[in-house]
């Protein structure tokens, strides 16, 4: 973002929340909103000594995502990010 706010780039490619954090900290305010290009399928892979552990986690991600609880989350999450980009590394 910094080389996009410097005008040696002509377009950046990032995640939607990265951009928008890059952005606040930098205090660019001549970018045009973001465009979806593409979303992607994020993975969670354990050690095998949590194994068993498995069906639980599956589990519970699924009735986060069927209540909109994970939906709430992330969104807090987010929200948080945006609101203290100062304090991300």
């Amino acid at each position: 973002m910094q080389m996009l706010n410097l005008a040696r780039f002509d377009i950046a490619i990032t995640s939607s929340l990265n951009g928008k954090i890059a952005i606040k900290k930098l205090g660019i305010t001549d970018i045009n909103e973001p465009v979806v290009l593409d979303t992607r399928d994020l993975y969670l892979y354990l050690h095998v000594k949590h194994r068993a552990l498995v069906p639980f986690i599956s589990f519970s991600i699924q009735r986060l995502k069927k209540s909109g609880e994970l939906a709430k989350i992330t969104h807090s999450i987010e929200q948080q990010a945006l609101n203290h980009p100062a304090e991300l590394k």
